[in-house]
Parts: C-alpha cells; sequence; structure tokens
C-alpha cells in the first residue's frame, strides 16, 4: 500500500504448530472456518488521529503501519518519535508504561482483550529494501531474526503477529523498488523464513503467532499482462500465511485510459476499458484469480479503502462514468468527501459494480469512493463466499460515526451470530 494505501489482518487462536529454523519448509495453520477477520490498520504518520480512537470493539485485528528495513537488512521501527516516544495525555495502560503509539496500543488491548495487534513491514513507500534482505538464506534469516527480536522479544506481549507488504516483487512497485525476477521465489523463501521462526517461537511460549502478507489485485501495476501471480506464488504463499491481505482498491490509477471504479465489485457492461484488464479489474474476479490459483476462500481477506479518487478535467457526458480524464487528483478520506465533494455534486449508483460515484458538473469533476451502501454489498459478499473476512485501509479515514466501519462489520458479525445460535442448537 502507499503512504495513503496500505494493508491489514486479525484473526482469533489457532492450533499450535512446531517450526524449525532457517529456510526450512514452513507450514501455516490449516485453513480454518472460526470467527471472521474485521481488521484495519492505523498508520503511525497520521497526527490527527491517536490509537487510542481506534474503535476496537468492532475489529478482530488492528495492522500498526510501518515497521522499517535498514540498509543493513535489519527491522526498524518506522518512526521512532511516533511509535515509542510521544508522551500523549491521560493514562497510558499498558505493558511497560510504553509510551507514543505502542503505549496507546498496549492500552487497546487492555481494553479490549479479544483484540489482536500486527506490525506491519513495508508499504508502498517502504518496500525498496526486501529484494535486498530476501535475496540469500542468510540474509533471510538476519532479517526475519531482527523483526521477532524488535517486535516481540523487545516488546514482549504487545504484538499478536507479523504483517509483510512488499509492494511488490519483480515489478509494480515505486520507481525505488527494485524489479527482479528472482524476487518472486524469494519472496515466498522469506515468508516461510518468518513463518518457521515465528513457529518457533510460540513453541517456546506456547501460543501461535500470526503472519498475514498483503497482496496485489489489479492490473494497472506492472507492464500488459501483469497479474498477482507475476509479484507471487499464490499458492505458496496461502500455505505460509494465516490468510492474506487482498488489496482489493485502486484498480483505477493513473494508468487506467477513462475514469472507472475504485473497487467495483462486478464489472459494468459499458465499460470500454480492455477487455484482458476489465474482465478481471473487479473484486468478484479478483477472488475467483486467487482461488483458480489455489488460495483457498478461507485465506483470502478483502481489502477496503476509506477514501476515494479524484478525476480532473472530466467531460460532462455520461455524469463522467467512463470518460477521458487530464489527471488524478486528491485522494480525500470519506469524512472529507462528505464535507468537500457531496454537497456540490451528484451521486449516481451503478448496479454492476456496486458502487457510488460523485459528479461535479461545474468543475468537471469525477470521484470514485466507497460509502455505507457499497461496504454492505462487498460485506455480504465475503459471506456468500465463505471469505475469510474484510480489512481496512485506513482506520482514521472513517467518518466520527464509524459509519463505514459498521457497514463492513455488521453483516460479517451478523452472520457469525446466526452460525453459532446454529451451531449451539445442534448440540
Amino acid at each position: 500500500m502507499s503512504a495513503r494505501i496500505a494493508i491489514a489482518g486479525g484473526l482469533g487462536a489457532l492450533a499450535l504448530l512446531a517450526g524449525g529454523t532457517g529456510s526450512r519448509a514452513a507450514s501455516a495453520p490449516p485453513a480454518t472456518s472460526g470467527a471472521p477477520v474485521v481488521a484495519a490498520y492505523f498508520a503511525d504518520y497520521d497526527s490527527g488521529y491517536n490509537a487510542a480512537q481506534i474503535p476496537a470493539g468492532t475489529l478482530t485485528d488492528v495492522i500498526y503501519a510501518f515497521a522499517a528495513v535498514t540498509a543493513e537488512g535489519r527491522c526498524a521501527l518506522g518512526d521512532p518519535y511516533a511509535d515509542v516516544i510521544e508522551n500523549f495525555p491521560g493514562p497510558r495502560a499498558g505493558s511497560g508504561g510504553l509510551h507514543g503509539n505502542f503505549g496507546q496500543l498496549a492500552g487497546l488491548e487492555a481494553r479490549y482483550p479479544g483484540l489482536e495487534t500486527e506490525i506491519s513491514i513495508g508499504g508502498w513507500g517502504g518496500s525498496g529494501r526486501f529484494s535486498q534482505v530476501a535475496a540469500t538464506a542468510a540474509s533471510r534469516d538476519a532479517f526475519v531474526s531482527s523483526c521477532i527480536k524488535l517486535f516481540l522479544l523487545d516488546y514482549p506481549g504487545l504484538f499478536d503477529g507479523i504483517d509483510i507488504d512488499w509492494e511488490f516483487p519483480v515489478e509494480g512497485g515505486a520507481p525505488t523498488t527494485p524489479a527482479r525476477p528472482a524476487d518472486r521465489a524469494n519472496a515466498t523463501l522469506l515468508l516461510a523464513e518468518f513463518r518457521s521462526q515465528l513457529n518457533a517461537l510460540g513453541v517456546r511460549e506456547h501460543r501461535h503467532y500470526l503472519l498475514t502478507a498483503a497482496l496485489p489485485a489489479g492490473r494497472f501495476l506492472g507492464r500488459p499482462g501483469y497479474t498477482p501471480q507475476t509479484s507471487w506464488d499464490l499458492s505458496a504463499v496461502a500455505q505460509t500465511v494465516d490468510w492474506i491481505n487482498v488489496m482489493t482498491f485502486d484498480m483505477t490509477n493513473n494508468s487506467s485510459p477513462v475514469t472507472n471504479f475504485d473497487s467495483p465489485l462486478g464489472a459494468s457492461a459499458t465499460d470500454p476499458t480492455p477487455a484482458a484488464i476489465k474482465q478481471w479489474n473487479n473484486v468478484a474476479a479478483v477472488v475467483r484469480f486467487y482461488e483458480q490459483n489455489g488460495v483457498p476462500p478461507s485465506k483470502i481477506v478483502l481489502g477496503n479503502a476509506f477514501y476515494g479518487h479524484t478525476f480532473t478535467h472530466v467531460p460532462d457526458i455520461d455524469h463522467g462514468l467512463f470518460q477521458r480524464f487530464r489527471a488524478l487528483g486528491p485522494a480525500p478520506t470519506y469524512p472529507e468527501i462528505v464535507a468537500d465533494y457531496l454537497p456540490s455534486s451528484r451521486q449516481f449508483w451503478d448496479p454492476s459494480a456496486q458502487e457510488p460515484w460523485l459528479y461535479d458538473h461545474a468543475t468537471r469533476t469525477f470521484i470514485s469512493y466507497e460509502d455505507p451502501r457499497s461496504l454492505r454489498a462487498k460485506a455480504s459478499y465475503v459471506v456468500a463466499q465463505h471469505l475469510r473476512g474484510v480489512m481496512i485501509w485506513e482506520i482514521s479515514m472513517d467518518d466520527t460515526g464509524h459509519s463505514l466501519l459498521d457497514a463492513l462489520a455488521d453483516p460479517l458479525l451478523t452472520a457469525a451470530a446466526a452460525r453459532d445460535a446454529r451451531l449451539r442448537a445442534q448440540r
């Protein structure tokens, strides 16, 4: 994910599995149909929103973004001041009187004992050194060991696992991120090393540590013909991680030929995007692709963006939908869309995409975004397809009433409660 586009994960306790060290094969827990994942990323750079404000009672997991990779190939704090130094007002419940966001996360866990937290490593702007650390068995071992020491041993009890957000192996990443063919295989080996060392630590501590990975969805990331399989061996990843956070958003960007939806649930018949991209550039098609390439539904967590995309200089034809545009404009948060764009625009709905859009006829601005209606549709899809759950980038981008989070979480939690009631009745 970019600085604006990251990822999350979450999970209940799983059966403990032993593992070795080094680059030997390591197995993840078996796929499970347990409690749904409702995970949210929280970014360390948001000065206007603190970890204590996270509505943790509705979440299973909080993923803290981001940890960094040093030039020496070791894990490091992404922002030491925000992470562990800043002295927030009020009580700081948690282990060892921690300050900064780590202290506030510890306080959340104290108030919500069922909440799990993960540290996310990388991100769009922080993936440039993954290729280096994944290149050899020795570099993988040293890097993973440093991550476990820093985040699981030096801050005991704070994090329940690690999320890898390498954007992206082989191609499709930022200009500063290496694009090497060997990275696809090495990325799998890096995850296996994490799984192995996390399992070994779990054996010693009689618990299970989570391992998740944020993987791509859209087809505009790399050259023509790019797919998620270009960057990742999906079947191998699924066998290693607890689940995959699929970034089913940002399906439209500067490479898109026309205005389009950020995260359409299904394809629109009138979309003029070339068929080779259009047929896969929607949530349902991405899920189908992952399943066809060896990822079980119970390992798929759908990503959801709490921000939108604006397109400038869009002709006033069909209310701006599927029209040429000059450039991408700002990426406003949901509250900014409601306050700054909705009052001057007309709102429309595409029944195939199950997505809204706004068009300002005066400024010729097109806005693609999520609202409670579109997120309820996605959550219902997750339930119907028996997927693992949902992920959010990023929790501070919701409104004060948590409209988007509630729209995502309610269908999943309602379905889980109904399932649990049926199971109790059968006993």
